[in-house]
């Protein structure tokens, strides 16, 4: 990404912006729900960390590593949790050489990669015999937007894209679920209407991050977390699989 796309999504995720909170709500739930227990401290990667907002929640969990290809990303993941190893590199070639891990998280990372699968396979080999990878992405490609564009993504998922990108890299998927869900409906059909009407769309993503819509959207995507860690839902804007 661009210097100011990452700066933007530091400031977005540091000032506690509904999509990260209530992302960062449902990956906690689904691992408290399906991660294999563990006598010893896991080792976690979070692969493609951003600037770092998941990682002092996933230090809950086990020791976390954080690995990001932006310097400017790197030095937020630095200073957002100053207990976890965090560095400078992309996926597949950035992965720590010789270290296996327990847990990896790919958070909203794989559509940004153009060959998925060659990287799937690299961080196969990073994962420990018997350790979880937890995968979150874009659904389904008829949300396709300027905000896609602007964050570089080569692609949004269905349900079958990814579970074969997965099982081409090696990996048994064990749980999934579609994840925001009440927001599907609205945002649907923003996009399909701005797909069908003429005019110039424009990226305005971030736009509600303050104030009262942001306090409601956080309570309403956040209060997903306890269903969604159950139940497979076949809709929602984004999705979510659990694999070994």
């Amino acid at each position: 990404m661009e210097r100011a796309v990452y700066q933007e999504l530091a400031h977005l995720d540091e000032s506690d912006w509904w999509w990260f909170v209530g992302r960062r709500a449902i990956i906690e739930r689904t691992l408290r729900r399906h991660l294999v227990p563990s006598a010893a401290p896991r080792r976690i990667l979070d692969a493609g960390c951003g600037s770092g907002g998941n990682l002092p929640m996933l230090e809950q969990f086990g020791v976390v590593t954080g690995v990001e290809p932006g310097p400017i990303a790197v030095e937020a993941a630095r200073r957002r949790c100053p207990r976890a190893r965090v560095l400078e590199g992309g996926i597949p070639e950035g992965l720590p050489t010789g270290e296996q891990f327990e847990l990896i998280g790919l958070f909203d990372v794989l559509e940004h990669i153009e060959r998925p699968v060659e990287a799937l396979r690299s961080v196969r080999g990073a994962l420990a015999p018997g350790g979880q990878l937890i995968v979150t992405v874009p659904a389904f490609p008829f949300l396709w937007s300027k905000h896609d564009e602007a964050n570089h993504h080569f692609r949004r998922y269905t349900l079958r894209s990814l579970t074969g990108e997965l099982s081409a890299a090696g990996f048994q998927v064990a749980f999934h679920t579609h994840y925001n869900i009440a927001l599907f409906p609205p945002i649907a059909a923003v996009r399909l209407l701005r797909k069908l009407l003429p005019g110039e769309e424009s990226d305005n993503e971030g736009s509600l991050n303050s104030g009262l819509a942001n306090t409601i959207l956080t309570r309403t995507f956040s209060a997903e977390g306890h269903l969604v860690s159950r139940v497979r839902f076949p809709f929602g804007v984004s999705l979510l699989v659990i694999a070994r």
